[in-house]
Order: C-alpha cells, then structure tokens, then sequence
C-alpha cells in the first residue's frame, strides 16, 4: 500500500534527526532487517559468482570485513570488486556505506549517487537518501534534506516492505518534518521489523509528536531492554520527562492538590460565581492557553529528543 501524501500540520522548528547511521548498525544483528539483509546477500551474490566467481569471492570477503569493522580493508576489496565487475552496482553502494563509515562523506555522496545512476533501485536510492542525512555537523542542509525524504519516500512507495527503507524514511521523515508520514513508517516498522531498539526509537519520536507522552515512555524503556544505550536512554527520558504537563508528570499528587485547590475556591466564591458568564469565559480562555501551551511544548520536544541523538 502507497503512503498517503501528508499535509504537514505542524509548522514546528525540529532539528534533523540524523541517528540513523548510529542505530540502525547497532540493531542490524537482530529482527527481520538482518534476515532480509542476509537474503539480500546470498541473491545478489549468486548473481555476481554467476557472470564472475572471482569478483563474487572478494564481494563476500569485503562484505565480512565491513561487518567486524575493518573499514579500510572492506574499502580496498569493494574497489576491486568494482574494478573486477564494473556493471556490479551493488559493490558501489557498499563501498558509499564503508566511506561514510570512515568520515568520507562527500565520497561516499558521489559513489552512492553513480549507483543510482546504474541502477535506480529502492536500495540504492534509499541508501544515498541515508548519506544525505548522515552529514557531519552541523548536520545536513535543508537541500539535502528534502532530496533524501524525495528519495526515501520513492523507495518506500517501491519496496514498502523492506526493513532498510522505511528505517531510511523514518529518519527522513523526522528530519522533514513529515510526522504524519512518521507515524506511517514507523508503525510499517513495527510490522516488519518488530522487537528492535531501532523500530521503537523511531516509535518513540511518532509518540511524542502526536502527544502521547506515557506511550513514549512505554517504548523507550523496551528499547533500552533491547539494546539502546544507557546514555541515550537518559537524555531521551530526560527529554520526555521534561515535556510533560505538571498534571502527568506527578500524577496523583498533582490530582489531589488540583481537586482541594477547586474545593477550596468553590467555598470561598460560590459555585453562582465561579460559573458566571464572565468568569467562565476567562476559565475557557484560560484552558485553552494551556492546551495550546501543552501542544507546543510537546511538539517542541520532538527536537530537544532527536538532538539526543545527533
């Protein structure tokens, strides 16, 4: 099913969450995104050892590499697998991961851009959208920004089932501002790619941008118990903690101090008063500053939460 074009709603500053080359690699080892991602692999892999068995020998040498870390060796034999098997387009969007990896980030910009040159796919256009939001700091630009939402959305309406892709669009989709497309996303997620720190990171962005604060919490502490990291877990509780109303931040101290404080105002002015034309309106103004107040706050948090990340 294709994702329903958003209006974006709420015309809040949020800072770009580029976490995902943090996270996503910390939870690739678990869940449907590595099975997927080892299929992946052996497909590709048997079509590469079908034309040239020597080139697919140095892919699978690379691609361990990469995955113990090795950075610099894993580049080397992508290179020669590109040199080997030029057609091979898969090879270049690896080797633009490796080089982001090692703080190459224009490098890696261009490699992956000449693989969706050779081929337009979900994956290749879902992984230069990842390098566009992977920008040293201060971050990516607001060019770079919307290219890679452009792209990422294109992927996901392609590959709607791909773990890799709508982790790229959830990241895409914070750092533009798009939280209805958020929220579709990362529910995909949870489908998809359930029981990951990865999946409810993202959740937990979807919650408090639609105000549900006690779900937020809910997943951040089932995040943490599959492998977020301490600290990110204090800052991103910190931050949710922060956002929250006085009422639900205390809760049933909070309750009762509020009921004695109506109790006791009802006594002193008569319920006559307090429900008086005039004073009724000046109560339901007053409300709804503070509903308006809440919402802000909420939605602001989006970004104090993301920066946890950056």
């Amino acid at each position: 099913m294709r994702i329903p074009r958003p209006r974006n709603r709420r015309v809040v500053p949020i800072a770009a969450a580029v976490a995902l080359a943090s996270i996503t690699i910390a939870s690739a080892a678990r869940g449907s995104l590595k099975q997927q991602s080892e299929d992946f692999d052996r497909r590709i892999t048997s079509e590469l050892a079908a034309r040239d068995a020597t080139a697919a020998d140095l892919f699978t040498r690379a691609g361990q590499a990469r995955d113990r870390g090795d950075f610099d060796v894993a580049a080397d034999l992508y290179e020669r697998v590109r040199k080997q098997a030029p057609w091979f387009s898969h090879a270049t969007r690896r080797l633009c991961g490796v080089e982001g990896m090692r703080g190459h980030h224009d490098r890696a910009i261009a490699l992956c851009r000449e693989a969706v040159a050779a081929d337009p796919s979900p994956t290749n256009d879902a992984a230069l959208a990842r390098e566009l939001l992977a920008s040293p700091p201060p971050g990516p630009g607001e060019d770079d920004v919307q290219e890679a939402y452009g792209r990422a959305r294109r992927a996901a309406d392609n590959a709607p089932t791909d773990a890799f892709v709508q982790l790229v669009l959830c990241n895409a989709a914070t750092a533009a501002k798009q939280f209805e497309v958020l929220d579709h996303c990362s529910r995909s997620l949870k489908v998809i790619d359930p029981d990951t720190a990865t999946t409810l990171y993202f959740a937990t962005l979807d919650d408090v941008a639609h105000d549900r604060l006690d779900r937020a919490l809910s997943d951040l502490e089932r995040a943490h118990q599959l492998g977020l990291p301490g600290d990110q877990y204090r800052n991103l509780r910190r931050a949710i903690e922060d956002s929250r109303w006085p009422l639900g931040r205390y809760g049933r101290i909070a309750t009762y101090a509020l009921v004695g404080w109506l109790a006791a105002g009802a006594l002193l002015l008569g319920f006559a008063a307090i429900l008086s034309g005039s004073r009724w309106r000046r109560f339901r103004a007053r409300r709804a500053r503070r509903g308006a107040m809440r919402a802000a706050s909420n939605r602001l948090s989006v970004a104090r939460i993301a920066s946890c990340f950056g």
